[in-house]
């Protein structure tokens, strides 16, 4: 999706587009800088599929990055129960 369909998808009287910009720059910055961060944060939500297919969308390799931080066993789970459901 690209910035500008879901800046169209945010009500304009609440969000100004220079709001949306610090947004993505700092998502951005954590997906580039605090992988592990990243991956805790996607895994303790509330909708934890939905938030790790984001972070592979946005370039973030969810498999390679959770062997690396040792949370295979999560992310795997979670993609097991959405597999059951």
């Amino acid at each position: 999706m690209y910035s500008e369909e879901i800046f169209a998808e945010l009500p304009r009287e609440r969000i100004s587009q220079c709001e949306v910009n610090y947004l993505w720059v700092g998502f951005g910055q954590e997906i580039q800088q605090q992988k592990e961060k990243m991956l805790r944060k996607a895994l303790k939500s509330s909708r934890p599929l939905e938030a790790l297919k984001l972070l592979n969308k946005v370039g973030l390799n969810v498999k390679k990055e959770a062997k690396r931080f040792d949370l295979e066993k999560e992310v795997a789970d979670v993609y097991k129960s959405a597999n059951q459901n």
